[in-house]
């Protein structure tokens, strides 16, 4: 059985490729499968398993995207830690070459939040732990993406990462 946040990212995934198709670029950066007991009976210069700088890198449109992928509890809640100190640093490293980073927190079934990284990292020095109510109804950073029917498929509306329409401007709606 997949994890939660693997499910997510495969229905992002999906959800890119019914709204952009060819148009774009996706790639999930994968995982290493090794557990400790699969690795001891693998020669030694395989025995490690390398550090993932995040989960997905995507090109829309001519932006280039980072996203970390995240599934909040049933409370909405999330743990800063869960995003190791690698992968935040990864993400502002994407952010300086002129892309666009995000910690991608799905919050419920049919509502993620995209959090730019340095918002993400603002808010992991003010809180103990992530929760939508913690998010400010006039703040202009997080673009909230609901899920939506089209052509009978059910998908996740990533487009508005490149329209711009954030959590602030959804409310003034």
């Amino acid at each position: 059985m997949k994890k939660p946040e693997s499910l997510y990212c495969h229905e992002l995934r999906d959800s890119f490729y019914h709204l952009f198709g060819k148009e774009g670029f996706w790639l999930k950066i994968p995982d290493m499968p090794l557990g400790q007991e699969q690795r001891e009976n693998l020669p030694l210069s395989i025995k490690f398993n390398p550090k993932k700088p995040f989960d997905i890198i995507t090109v829309i449109k001519g932006q280039a995207i980072a996203i970390e992928a995240k599934v909040a509890d049933k409370n909405g809640t999330i743990k800063f830690d869960r995003v190791s100190v690698h992968q935040a640093g990864n993400l502002q490293l994407f952010t300086k070459a002129g892309g666009k980073a995000y910690v991608a927190v799905q919050v419920s079934d049919n509502l993620s939040l995209f959090i730019p990284i340095d918002r993400w990292i603002q808010m992991k020095y003010d809180l103990k732990q992530f929760n939508i109510d913690y998010l400010s109804p006039n703040s202009n950073s997080e673009y909230a993406i609901v899920r939506r029917e089209t052509y009978g498929k059910t998908i996740w509306d990533i487009e508005e990462l490149i329209t711009g329409k954030t959590l602030q401007s959804k409310l003034e709606l």
